[in-house]
């Protein structure tokens, strides 16, 4: 009946630079259609070595762990969607109908997963170079 946590049990924040090669279970709680890995190169100047890599089929998604972010201000990390060279291991297919269909969906929830609420949405033909990105964590 009652999806929430407790928040004096949750960590606070996380910060992941995918460096040990493998995905972090204390921060993760579900990664699907993709891994920790370097397909599309290093998301340079912003971050080096690996990072999430997507390429999967069908659903690509990371969650993480529950997290108590009632002191957090700020969502941070880098996106890259494809590449510039748009190889056959790191492409977006830009020049396909459904390309707004592969935005990349920063969102949250408040109730374990049963409802989901949009933050931000990334085209890929905005992402094609590694961007920081920055956005306030909603009340």
């Amino acid at each position: 009946d009652d999806c929430s946590l407790s928040s004096s049990e949750l960590p606070s924040s996380i910060k992941d630079n995918f460096e040990s090669g493998s995905v972090s279970q204390e921060s993760w709680s579900l990664i699907q259609g993709g891994g920790v890995g370097s397909g599309c190169g290093q998301l340079s100047p912003h971050a080096h070595g690996d990072s999430l890599y997507f390429n999967g089929c069908k659903m690509r998604q990371a969650i993480t762990r529950p997290l108590d972010l009632t002191r957090a201000s700020k969502i941070m990390f880098v996106l890259q969607i494809g590449s510039v060279s748009q190889t056959d291991s790191c492409n977006a297919a830009l020049d396909q109908a459904d390309t707004v269909d592969r935005a990349v969906l920063l969102q949250y929830s408040v109730n374990n997963g049963v409802s989901w609420h949009v933050i931000a949405q990334h085209q890929p033909k905005d992402f094609i170079k590694a961007q920081r990105v920055s956005y306030n964590i909603p009340l």
